[in-house]
């Protein structure tokens, strides 16, 4: 649990993700997306400050789920740093980089939709699913995207696509990854328990 009055925040990556391993509370992404903006300035032409700040973003996004109204802002801001991620990924960079800045897209994305299902819907969840793809194909080994992927067919509509049945296979190869993922604790490594909740839910 982080201090909720902290201000200045752990002074390397790795000390920040170790603490964002730690967070649960909007309070505590609201601490960290500081800290990791503070290292985007300190390691500019590195992507994973902003991709974690974008994750943090985007978790406060969800935190709001009852709340939509707060939505919005979160997720915008979101998208705005898996932008400037992705300006950093050249193309020389790995192909797994791009496809976690993408799986955080596809999320961030996919967190407008609650703001209004009816008007936000159809524009957010194709665009979220197109991510979601394209993070998949640039790393079929990724738990992520293949989180992303359940997702979008569990909170789609049959007559849209969904498949409840087909989002729990994904899950379980999403499972199946993060077991056999790397010990790289700087490393995007999320995911264990939002891949457990949704199976839960199905």
């Amino acid at each position: 649990m982080l201090a909720h009055g902290q201000q200045s925040g752990p002074v390397s990556l790795e000390a920040a993700v170790q603490q964002l391993d730690k967070a649960s509370a909007v309070k505590d992404y609201e601490v960290l997306a500081g800290v990791f903006g503070q290292l985007t300035q300190a390691h500019p032409a590195d992507w994973l400050p902003w991709y974690y700040a974008a994750y943090c973003n985007t978790r406060i996004a969800y935190l709001y789920r009852e709340t939509p109204e707060r939505i919005t802002s979160y997720a915008e801001r979101a998208m705005v740093l898996v932008d400037k991620a992705k300006a950093l990924l050249t193309a020389g960079t790995s192909s797994r980089a791009l496809s976690e800045v993408l799986c955080i897209s596809s999320w961030a994305q996919r967190a407008m939709i609650l703001v209004s299902p009816i008007k936000n819907g159809r524009r957010y969840s194709g665009l979220s699913a197109e991510d979601a793809a394209k993070a998949k194909q640039l790393a079929p080994d990724n738990p992520r995207a293949w989180y992303m992927e359940a997702l979008g067919k569990y909170y789609t509509p049959v007559l849209f696509g969904g498949d409840k049945d087909k989002a729990r296979q994904l899950c379980r190869e999403a499972l199946r990854l993060l077991e056999a993922s790397s010990g790289n604790r700087r490393a995007p490594h999320w995911g264990r328990a939002d891949v457990m909740r949704l199976l839960q839910a199905s």
